[in-house]
């Protein structure tokens, strides 16, 4: 499979503020020249969940929207909105690919109480990946990424890289970069972090976006301010990893893990 360049975007939300908030996240990403862009988690609308039903009527558009961006740029993009789903509002992970079709969508499935998600929002029920025209992808959504099995599993499907966007404040920060290092070693395979950064209602988030190889290193990064982060992703080192340290195949089904996806 060829090398691709991922591009991280790391902004500041308006809550609520659909609008001006993915012409910020366009702004932030135009001419960086990447294959794929990962947006932070719900960076059209931040936890404006009061109004998740409102808001969510505004998910289809702006898929809409960015698909017709993804076709004008010849870009893939990655990250999560609220969205209808199954009666309800889903914080739902998308990608689009470069042709602007949009793959299936991803209700997070870990809800994060302290941020009232289980209120206001409906759970998903199983792990999503997605068969790209850039390899097969996976993707965890901010507190997923807390859970080491589920994302074994996901790295189990043969996923080159996990993508992950994130609202993850700043006391927690030090986790942030702990988790993304943790699951990147274990998955054998390339982690993409986008997180938001600045004021919110609640909390401050810190930023700390970042690419890491499948080794655990850190190869893009940014501090607290808002910005991109770019990387060239080579497939090939994930299953030199996976070969060098053969852990999927020593595995003891039943035992060390659950049985992978299909």
């Amino acid at each position: 499979m060829r090398r691709w360049k991922a591009a991280l975007v790391q902004m500041a939300l308006e809550e609520g503020a659909v609008d001006r908030n993915l012409d910020h996240a366009l702004d932030l990403a135009a001419g960086e020249g990447a294959d794929l862009v990962v947006f932070p988690e719900l960076f059209t609308t931040g936890y404006a969940l009061e109004r998740a039903v409102e808001l969510a009527r505004r998910g289809p558009g702006t898929l809409e929207r960015l698909g017709r961006w993804a076709r004008s740029s010849g870009v893939r993009v990655a990250g999560t909105l609220l969205h209808p789903w199954a009666g309800g509002v889903a914080n739902a992970a998308f990608f689009v690919e470069a042709d602007g079709r949009v793959l299936d969508l991803y209700p997070k499935v870990h809800r994060f109480r302290p941020m009232d998600e289980h209120r206001y929002l409906e759970a998903g029920t199983s792990p999503r990946v997605w068969d790209t025209s850039l390899g097969r992808l996976a993707v965890a959504v901010c507190y997923d990424l807390r859970f080491p099995v589920f994302c074994h599993r996901l790295a189990l499907s043969g996923a080159v890289a996990l993508v992950v966007p994130a609202e993850w404040p700043r006391p927690r920060t030090r986790h942030w970069e702990v988790l993304l290092e943790a699951r990147a070693v274990e998955g054998a395979w390339w982690v993409l972090g986008a997180n938001r950064v600045g004021p919110g209602r609640d909390a401050r988030f810190e930023g700390a976006s970042r690419v890491l190889d499948p080794w655990g290193r850190v190869v893009a990064c940014l501090g607290d301010e808002e910005g991109t982060a770019a990387a060239e992703v080579d497939p090939a080192l994930s299953a030199g990893a996976r070969t060098r340290i053969p852990v999927f195949e020593d595995r003891i089904p039943g035992l060390d893990d659950p049985a992978p996806l299909p």
